[in-house]
């Protein structure tokens, strides 16, 4: 949170951005600094399971099928530390696929 806060303070432009989210835990802290900001919050995830495992991803199996990522948990945590929701942008997909696309 303190880099948050320092980023905050210095006046550095841009938005919080996460990659991967599951509960919206680490983007919460990286916003609650910056909270008192109009800055905006891109949520970039599948908002389902991870996909199947390649052998490249070695244990990767045990996760098949967990960790969902979910935009209602997301948004009660915003609610909680009085997060303007209207900063909050969900991104179904993910970041790569996004840019490539040229959507901001």
């Amino acid at each position: 949170m303190r880099r948050a806060e320092q980023i905050e303070d210095n006046n550095t432009p841009g938005a919080v951005v996460e990659c991967g989210v599951l509960g919206g835990g680490t983007a919460a802290v990286m916003d609650f600094g910056p909270a008192r900001s109009d800055r905006q919050v891109h949520l970039f995830d599948s908002w389902r399971s991870f996909p199947a495992a390649t052998k490249e991803d070695g244990d990767a199996t045990m996760w098949v099928g967990e960790a969902v990522g979910s935009r209602a948990r997301v948004l009660s945590i915003a609610k909680t530390l009085k997060i303007n929701p209207s900063r909050v942008h969900f991104h179904k997909g993910t970041f790569l696929q996004d840019i490539s696309k040229g959507q901001n």
